[in-house]
């Protein structure tokens, strides 16, 4: 199980489940949004797993805020979306977790 929220952000994990369609195993997954930049290191983290995710999928749905539609044709490349995630998503992890019990 999963904790989800409406939160934007705060996707951390990717959630999977494998389902039969006509008869065929289809894997379906659950990511991270992809954003341009963040300054959270475990956000990051999600965003790249997202971004993995994405380029393994044969087939990629992506679910946009109804509120807030993609306004701008370079908000519906997934693909340089994808390649942007996975390329340049850096953040130093913060101090504290560096320290593991010192």
């Amino acid at each position: 199980a999963a904790i989800v929220s409406a939160v934007a952000g705060t996707t951390r994990d990717v959630v999977s489940v494998t389902l039969q369609l006509a008869g065929l195993p289809v894997l379906i997954s659950d990511t991270a949004g992809l954003r341009p930049n963040s300054d959270d290191f475990i956000e990051v983290q999600g965003m790249q797993r997202a971004a993995h995710e994405a380029q393994r999928a044969h087939l990629q749905l992506w679910v946009y805020d109804a509120a807030a539609p993609p306004q701008e044709p370079q908000q519906l490349d997934t693909d340089a979306a994808v390649r942007h995630s996975s390329d340049h998503l850096t953040c130093e992890p913060p101090a504290e977790a560096l320290h593991h019990g010192d």
